[in-house]
C-alpha cells in the first residue's frame, strides 16, 4: 500500500483519472441501487390484487383459441 501511495504521488497525471473513473462508477452502481430499491418499495405500497386469492387469469391472444383446451390444462394443474 505506500508503494501504491507513493507511485500515485509521483505520477499523479495518471492517477487522477483512474481515481475519478472508479468514483464515478461506485457512484453510478450506488445511485442505481437507491433507484432500483425505491422503485421496489413504491410497487409494494401501491400495490392492489387484481383478482381474489386463489384466483388465476388466462389469456390467450389467437383468434379462435380452443378454451375447451386451455380448462382442461388448467384443471390438471388445480
Amino acid at each position: 500500500l505506500r508503494f501504491a501511495a507513493r507511485d500515485a504521488a509521483r505520477h499523479r497525471s495518471r492517477t487522477v483519472p483512474a481515481v475519478a473513473a472508479v468514483a464515478a462508477t461506485v457512484a453510478g452502481v450506488v445511485a442505481l441501487g437507491i433507484a432500483i430499491t425505491r422503485d421496489e418499495a413504491q410497487n409494494r405500497e401501491t400495490y392492489s390484487a387484481a383478482l381474489p386469492m386463489e384466483a388465476m387469469s388466462v389469456v390467450d391472444y389467437e383468434r379462435g383459441a380452443d378454451y375447451g383446451l386451455h380448462e382442461s390444462a388448467v384443471t390438471a394443474v388445480a
